[in-house]
């Protein structure tokens, strides 16, 4: 099996949307031609966009909130801002309001984003920062930081298993990470890279 292959195959954050623990299976939300849109609703409010190119050419492609709510069979404010995150490349992008687009999506190709209902914690920290740079930061750092200053509470992976906080570093994926903050767990999620 190619390098490339291995890495298709064992992407954490795609493995996940297909492991979502609410078993929604996607549903096509949009079709122009050979251009497609799939979602997926998932835990948490999140949900997962796939914009799918079968034609000859790259092409530009978008989604409204109002497309996604009724392919999804749910409710989104047309106001609504998301965290964004591309699963192919493990970047997250700017936050999408109303919309979201994918620019030059590759002929016979896919992009694949998941949207976050809520905070992508760090995302404008200096934690993102040093972690988007190859920071390497060992787990005890990384959550740390995380936490503002807050006791960690518990880290779990996307699927709900709880990750081990001790030495080393947190694996390619997203984390829900709970702090307490003032006797009351909040959550919100850690990019690993």
């Amino acid at each position: 099996m190619s390098a490339a292959t291995k890495t298709i195959l064992t992407n954490a954050e795609i493995i996940a949307i297909n492991q979502d623990s609410l078993g929604f299976q996607g549903k096509r939300v949009k079709q122009s031609g050979n251009l497609e849109v799939w979602g997926k609703k998932l835990k948490n409010g999140d949900i997962a966009v796939c914009f799918l190119n079968k034609g000859t050419a790259s092409a530009n492609m978008s989604v409204t909130w109002s497309e996604l709510a009724a392919g999804l069979g749910m409710t989104i404010s047309s106001t609504k801002t998301f965290k964004a995150r591309n699963l192919w490349t493990h970047q997250n992008l700017a936050d999408a309001t109303g919309s979201l687009s994918a620019t030059a999506v590759p002929s016979r190709d896919v992009v694949v984003v998941r949207l976050f209902a809520g905070d992508i914690v760090g995302i404008s920290s200096p934690l993102a920062r040093a972690h988007d740079a190859g920071s390497g930061m060992p787990t005890g750092g990384l959550l740390a930081a995380a936490a503002g200053g807050h006791g960690v509470a518990s880290v779990a992976d996307i699927r709900g298993r709880t990750v081990r906080t001790g030495q080393g570093s947190l694996a390619k994926g997203v984390y829900v990470v709970t702090v307490s903050r003032g006797g009351k767990p909040v959550s919100g999620r850690v990019v690993g890279r």
